[in-house]
């Protein structure tokens, strides 16, 4: 008589954290002090550092989204629960950062087991076109043992300077970020890096500012969606540094223009349909920190377009 069975072998060190280890198919424990995952629970170092269940894991907890302004000196608070304490002869715990492909590590403090602290550290990255740079992280300890980070938790570099070079990019900033306009020396930053005029007024613009309002915005660019007729396009005029933030002007004819010596608004944006001729939508781009210049049409025969602001 011939008996057939099936006989499956199967190894619990292969796993390399604790929640893939008591996660698994079969019979694995986590000993956390060993960092070590084994089908042997008796041959864990101690007995309370025996895991057999996810909820006892050391892991990292969310707890709201990680904001660090590149360059600033900053302590990173995180939420934890089950960290073990080091015990006699192990090293404590480092917070290691990967950024453009170079690990940082930094010394972190384990306040109790649901609690670490990233020490005061900075970090950059390279690049003024990257305004926000999500970057993972891990909390280890003894050198190599590695936190469970099941919510995959990302520090989120940021540069307020970075792509918002006016006024009105940077009040759109979000204001999570905490930039402003500092109006001093023409940038956007944090609120301590704009020296105040004196200790009763200062240069600094947020959208937590009462009245708000850049100041002395100029018709820069005049850009759009769909092709106007040869009699309707308007001139291209010097300086597009800036951008605009939005409020509504009309435009008869195609032409965008203004007085001379005339200032306009600092949220602009052209809808309006031309009576006549032309059916487009506008963008206008204006820059900060000068009167509106006259522009020039393609034809003389044109009038000026008369100013009109609508709230919005």
């Amino acid at each position: 008589m011939l008996i057939s069975t099936e006989v499956k072998f199967y190894n619990c060190s292969v796993h390399q954290l604790c929640l893939s280890c008591v996660n698994s198919a079969f019979r694995c424990h986590w000993c956390k002090y060993r960092n070590l995952c084994t089908h042997d629970p008796s041959s864990c170092s101690f007995q309370e550092g025996r895991v057999n269940a996810s909820e006892d894991c050391p892991q990292l907890v969310r707890s709201g989204e990680i904001l660090i302004p590149a360059g600033e000196v900053k302590p990173i608070t995180l939420k934890a629960k089950n960290l073990p304490q080091p015990q006699s002869g192990q090293r404590g715990y480092e917070c290691v950062l990967h950024i453009q492909g170079v690990s940082h590590r930094v010394t972190a403090l384990r306040f109790n087991s649901s609690s670490v602290q990233c020490q005061n550290s900075s970090y950059m990255y390279e690049g003024m076109k990257i305004s926000e740079l999500p970057v993972d992280f891990s909390v280890v300890w003894n050198g190599n043992f590695i936190i469970d980070n099941p919510e995959n938790i990302q520090v989120h570099l940021y540069k307020c300077a970075a792509q918002r070079d006016s006024c009105g990019t940077c009040l759109k900033a979000e204001r999570k970020f905490q930039c402003g306009w500092c109006s001093g020396e023409g940038r956007c930053t944090l609120r301590h890096h704009c020296p105040p005029l004196n200790p009763y007024t200062t240069r600094w613009l947020n959208l937590a500012s009462k009245n708000v309002k850049c100041t002395n915005p100029r018709i820069s660019e005049v850009s759009t969606q769909n092709p106007l007729c040869p009699a309707c396009l308007p001139t291209h005029c010097s300086d597009n540094r800036y951008s605009i933030v939005h409020r509504r002007v009309p435009y008869w004819h195609g032409l965008l223009k203004a007085p001379r010596g005339s200032r306009l608004p600092d949220r602009v944006e052209s809808r309006q349909k031309s009576p006549s001729c032309c059916v487009s939508q506008q963008h206008v781009v204006l820059s900060h920190g000068a009167r509106a210049e006259e522009g020039r049409s393609m034809s003389e025969r044109h009038s000026v377009m008369k100013r009109k602001d609508v709230n919005g």
